[in-house]
């Protein structure tokens, strides 16, 4: 190899290049361009090179000083182990010739053949490392004048002469002769040049990765080098050049990432992926931020070459400039690992759905050569921001047959491995070295800030790829049409458990082996079971069972029991000759509201998987009640304590007789008056009343049995309650007076009066509500053949005189006769009649909706020549909107068979008629909508309240909070024997509920509870609550 020549011009300042990261960062330095282009480092003897962490040209690099600070001064006296390290690897001090030139008194061993080395440069045309292109310029780039070269033989003189002039040595001196620092620094003679100048030639094969030879410290260092180092710092040298050599290929294995396989991708003939928008997205996803970690590394590279340039053969410390690195540019890595699990599930996906794409990768010929055809191998290309341009040849030979998914793990295992050079290289370094010594030392620094970082990438990886196994699993679900299904995928907190194959037994005529393949997924909100298909050439999974929301999944005992035997499939015939067969694990879970029909023995093939699916599934659901006890949509309020219990056999004779039981409670009824809040409650023995927060102080007020049916009219001043099958109006006065024992309940049989007519009949039930800003009661009566709906309008009572007695007998006087209806109450329209399977009504904002067994109806009393239609008509033609002619019969035989409960409002142009079963939508003319789809409640339900946007279905044991619009689930609250017993208004007011207490020696205690909204309701801005009540309905 020829000799490099000796550049003695004077050195250029350094210039920037411009970063090819697609995000326009800030690009680092290179001091390695001239004329705008990149060259090779052209080194001054009369200048020093200097690495991140050196000082000023006139003064000297000492070993003590602080790597991380530019402006180090000198910390204490150098030993002689750093006397001898320096000799080997500091940086000389400015040579300034002339006399009175201003320097130190130089060191012995500075400017030993080693030391000169750093002034030492090699052309690239004297390589042939496999980078193409000339690193002096390219085409019409004027070139730098540049000295003439010179022979061997005369620089070779002109360095000797230099030595023996500056040190007065002569060239017989040698280092098996030298006892001390002093003896190697000053024994450094002419025939030493020729060493280093060789160490020199090797670095710079190692930096061109041109021999594998060059790879290892001991192949590029002279012998005489090691022989003055003891075994520990001989390996901390080779732990040095690892780790430099670990990021080179580092860089040559992104080059390759992106150099053949993303431009390749980008410029493939034909292309891989043909619409040309979603080969882009793929890219983007794939590739992602690689570009700006591969400048930066380009950058790290760069210094660690200088270093060891400046250095060579022995390296002080590259920790400095380690430390620099992760401490400005940790923000690319994080972003980079949050985006690996979608960028390998993207690859992942397009492999096996794009048969072009697999082949890509197994044919690098063709890629070169479609890269060739472009021009993306030319010198000249802006693509290549790295200082020696590496071919795209080059690049191919280093693929050595690595998976493409190694290159996108490569960004964490580069971490990985880094702590682990670097803690090794600790280990080697002596006590008091500043790399490993004092508080900030600069590896203990950048050891813990990989761990940290690793620690949180390794948290953060497994949590976003649960949520990139979540994605799969959803997008390849497949349901069955007419039902609405919310998993409430687009939830952050969404994520996948588990997901495996398990089986099921079947039918002997369903598979011929009586067994049935699943694929299962627990998801944190609900337990999926599925059958993997292939459809279209892609793989989807069809739900076969209705998914089981974690709230009611439970796990049936026994956890362990015995296997059961499988045969494999095509094994009938040698099973009875050989018993082929294999060990099936069951476990059963079910739906806890139907545990009967909804149970799943489901057979793991091992038990330690059985064992790993019961384990998941305890753990999924611990988080959801953790979850879902934190983040309340409803939660409860205990009013009545236990006042309310009924006798048991638990309870002694001793403690009955001295207890007194109220019973069960079969209404509530709250109001304010004279600045107290009150609830009225109704049981078997009688009416009551109390305070709202003081169970204690609840007193018998009527004694009227088995009233289920109460409401208080807090404008009017009245209670309404349905006794005795007629509806009778109290004023709150006469109530609260007769609980606080100021009178008795007579005076309530004088204050009160009856609302309904005798000759209406038997009233089944009532409601009170707001309808054209009128509070209207109306209340049904049945008679043998007919069923009526009369309303009533209730009116402020006329001003009171002051003479008790005569108010009193004006009470009596203004009594309503059998055929009359009461003054305060007056009629509202006229009687309508209505099927005999009504079981409820409600008050819309214009109009009066009928709740039947099947369907819903909505009437007007005005206008009883009104045309009253079902809700939904399923009097339409098969539309878009509307659903296929099948999907409308099957929402009508379901609304058929079910029980209507009553009607909340959805969207703007939407409503949810709400069945005991199930819920649908319809338009505001009362036709299906969303393709007559509907949505199936876990739990039948026997009465709903609203609290827009949730519905609340009470059901004997559960109450199921759902969203209205949606149709999702979004709170289970469980509990025994659960009633509704008062809703107030749809979209205000408290919800009061009864169910069970505890149950001990003091009775069996039925708690009265208010469900409280822990979470605003949402208004559309600008819609008063008045048009948010049914303005649809204003036909």
């Amino acid at each position: 190899m020829p000799r490099p020549e000796m550049y003695q011009g004077e050195r250029r300042p350094s210039a920037s290049y411009k970063s090819a990261d697609p995000s326009n960062r800030p690009s680092p330095s290179d001091p390695y361009r001239h004329n705008g282009r990149l060259a090779p480092p052209l080194l001054n003897s009369n200048q020093i090179s200097r690495s991140w962490s050196a000082e000023s040209s006139n003064s000297t690099l000492h070993t003590n000083m602080n790597p991380r600070t530019a402006d180090a001064q000198l910390q204490r006296p150098a030993t002689q182990f750093e006397n001898v390290s320096a000799a080997w690897g500091q940086p000389r001090t400015s040579h300034v010739s002339g006399e009175g030139a201003s320097r130190r008194n130089p060191r012995p061993w500075e400017g030993s053949a080693f030391t000169v080395g750093n002034h030492v440069d090699v052309s690239a045309d004297d390589l042939d490392s496999g980078y193409g292109g000339s690193m002096h310029g390219h085409g019409n780039a004027k070139q730098p004048v540049t000295p003439a070269r010179r022979s061997d033989e005369v620089d070779k003189r002109q360095q000797l002469e230099w030595a023996k002039d500056r040190w007065g040595m002569d060239s017989e001196t040698s280092f098996e002769t030298a006892s001390n620092a002093e003896q190697i620094g000053s024994g450094v003679l002419a025939d030493q040049v020729s060493l280093a100048a060789s160490g020199l030639d090797k670095l710079v094969q190692f930096h061109a990765s041109a021999s594998s030879e060059f790879d290892d410290w001991v192949n590029v260092v002279p012998e005489e080098a090691r022989n003055i180092l003891d075994k520990h710092e001989i390996q901390r040298q080779s732990n040095i050049y690892e780790l430099v050599k670990s990021e080179r290929n580092f860089v040559i294995g992104m080059q390759i990432f992106l150099y053949i396989f993303r431009d390749g991708l980008l410029h493939a003939n034909p292309p891989v992926i043909s619409n040309r928008d979603r080969l882009d997205l793929l890219v983007d996803e794939v590739f992602f931020n690689a570009q700006e970690i591969l400048s930066i590394h380009l950058e790290l590279r760069d210094r660690l070459y200088e270093r060891q340039r400046d250095q060579h053969p022995i390296i002080q410390t590259v920790a400095d400039i380690y430390l620099r690195w992760l401490l400005e540019h940790k923000e690319p890595y994080t972003r980079f690992q949050e985006h690996l699990p979608k960028a390998l599930n993207c690859h992942k996906t397009e492999l096996r759905q794009n048969e072009a794409y697999r082949k890509f990768f197994n044919d690098i010929p063709k890629i070169l050569a479609d890269l060739c055809e472009v021009g993306m191998n030319d010198s000249y290309s802006s693509r290549l921001e790295d200082s020696q341009k590496p071919s795209l040849d080059f690049l191919a030979r280093q693929i050595n047959k690595q998976e493409f998914d190694s290159f996108l793990h490569g960004f964490n295992t580069r971490f990985t491995r880094l702590e682990l050079q670097l803690t090794t290289m600790a280990k080697h370094t002596v006590k008091d070295h500043p790399d490993v010594d004092g508080d900030s030392a600069p590896i203990p620094l950048i050891v813990s800030s990989l761990k940290q970082v690793l620690s949180i990438a390794s948290y953060e990886l497994q949590s976003l790829q649960k949520r990139v196994d979540f994605e799969n699993f959803c997008r390849t679900l497949q349901f069955r049409k007419g039902e609405i299904i919310v998993l409430d995928w687009y939830d952050d907190h969404r994520q996948l458990f588990i997901a495996g194959p398990l089986s099921r037994r079947q039918r002997r005529d369903v598979e011929w082996h009586g067994w049935s393949d699943l694929y299962v997924g627990l998801l944190d909100n609900y337990f999926v079971v599925t059958k993997q298909t292939i459809s279209g050439g892609r793989e989807q999974c069809n739900v076969v069972s209705r998914p089981i929301p974690l709230d009611y999944l439970r796990i049936a005992k026994p956890f362990n029991g015995p296997p059961e035997t499988r045969r494999q499939e095509g094994c009938i015939i040698r099973d009875k000759l050989l018993g082929d067969t294999i060990q099936m694990y069951p476990f059963t879970v079910y739906h806890a509201a139907d545990p009967a029909d909804r149970r799943y023995t489901f057979y793991a093939e091992s038990d330690s998987n059985r064992r790993r699916w019961l384990s998941t599934i305890e753990e999924a659901k611990l988080i959801r009640e953790t979850y879902q006890k934190e983040n309340k949509y409803f939660a409860m309020s205990v009013l009545s304590g236990r006042r309310f219990n009924s006798r048991t056999a638990l309870v002694p004779s001793e403690i009955a007789d001295k207890l007194e039981f109220l019973g069960q409670v079969n209404a509530v009824a709250p109001f304010a008056y004279d600045g107290e809040h009150y609830l009225m409650y109704s049981t078997s023995f009688g009416i009551y009343l109390g305070l709202r927060h003081q169970p204690t102080g609840i007193q018998k007020v009527m004694r009227f049995t088995d009233v289920n049916n109460l409401v208080a009219l807090q404008s009017f001043g009245k209670v309404l309650v349905l006794a005795n099958e007629s509806l009778y109006a109290y004023p709150f006065q006469s109530l609260v007076r007769v609980w606080r024992r100021e009178a008795d309940m007579s005076e309530l049989g004088i204050s009160g009066e009856r609302v309904s007519r005798y000759r209406d009949g038997d009233v089944q039930f009532f409601r009170a509500g707001m309808c054209e800003g009128k509070m209207l009661i109306g209340y049904v009566t049945k008679s043998l053949l007919q069923v009526h709906l009369h309303v009533l309008q209730a009116v402020e009572e006329p001003s009171k005189t002051s003479n008790p007695d005569r108010h009193r007998l004006f009470s009596r006087l203004r009594s309503p006769s059998k055929d009359s209806y009461s003054s305060l109450f007056p009629q509202y329209g006229q009687t309508l009649s209505l099927p005999r399977d009504a079981t409820d009504i409600a008050m819309l904002n214009k109009r009066i909706v009928v709740m039947c067994q099947s369907q819903v109806f909505i009437v007007d009393p005005r206008d009883p020549a009104m045309k009253v239609y079902p809700i939904p008509d399923f009097m339409v033609q098969p539309s878009v909107e509307y659903g296929s002619s099948e999907a409308i019969s099957n929402l009508k035989d379901r609304c058929y068979r079910s029980k209507s409960l009553g009607m909340v409002l959805s969207r703007s142009k939407e409503l949810m008629v709400v069945y005991a079963d199930f819920g649908c939508y319809v338009t505001k003319y009362g036709a299906p909508a969303r393709q007559s789809a509907f949505v199936r409640w876990e739990t039948r339900a026997t009465s709903v309240a609203f609290r827009w946007p949730y519905a609340l279905l009470f059901s004997p044991n559960y109450i199921e909070i759902r969203n209205v619009e949606t149709g999702g689930l979004v709170q289970v609250v469980q509990e025994q024997d659960i009633r509704l017993l008062y809703s107030g208004p749809p979209y205000k007011g408290p919800i009061l509920a009864a169910m069970r207490g505890e149950d001990d020696a003091q009775g069996k205690t039925d708690s009265v509870v208010e469900i409280l909204e822990t979470v605003p309701i949402e208004v559309v801005q600008g819609q008063t609550d008045a048009d948010a009540l049914w303005r649809e309905w204003d036909l």
